[in-house]
């Protein structure tokens, strides 16, 4: 830790005292907890595991969609996406999980769609294997500016 933030802490513990700024620092982390959002894009063939639970979870569709054809799939996907944009602009999010479970064309769908409504990169929960998970957090805007 910074020494001049130690200091600026022990500062506000000598005139708040320590109860004040532990209760403050619990409320940043819950605030921050509270502006986190996991989206599931699809609940059904796989098991949610405590790695999908962080911040609010926010399960996009569930069960298996029907793919008669084109146009059907289509109107499908538009509207659990209209169902993700009331939810985007319900709070100013400052972190987002995508853990992409169903069909890949609607997580690819849902990773755009986060970014054009909020200008934030979703981190991604991967699947490893033996049912293990890890975030896959690229930042793609530092890798285009470096590509130019």
């Amino acid at each position: 830790m910074k020494k001049d933030l130690r200091e600026l802490i022990e500062q506000c513990i000598d005139q708040a005292g320590a109860d004040a700024v532990e209760d403050a620092l619990h409320a940043i982390l819950e605030e921050r907890h509270e502006r986190t959002l996991t989206i599931v894009v699809n609940d059904w063939q796989h098991p949610l595991q405590d790695v999908h639970s962080r911040g609010e979870i926010f399960i996009l569709s569930r069960g298996s969609f029907d793919y008669t054809n084109a146009k059907i799939v289509v109107a499908q996907f538009e509207s659990a996406l209209l169902d993700l944009g009331v939810k985007l602009r319900e709070k100013k999010w400052t972190k987002i999980y995508l853990v992409p479970f169903g069909p890949s064309v609607l997580s690819m769908q849902v990773k755009l769609f986060v970014y054009r409504i909020l200008h934030i990169e979703t981190t991604d929960v991967l699947h490893i294997g033996n049912n293990k998970y890890c975030d896959i957090d690229i930042k793609q805007r530092e890798i285009t500016s470096k590509a130019r």
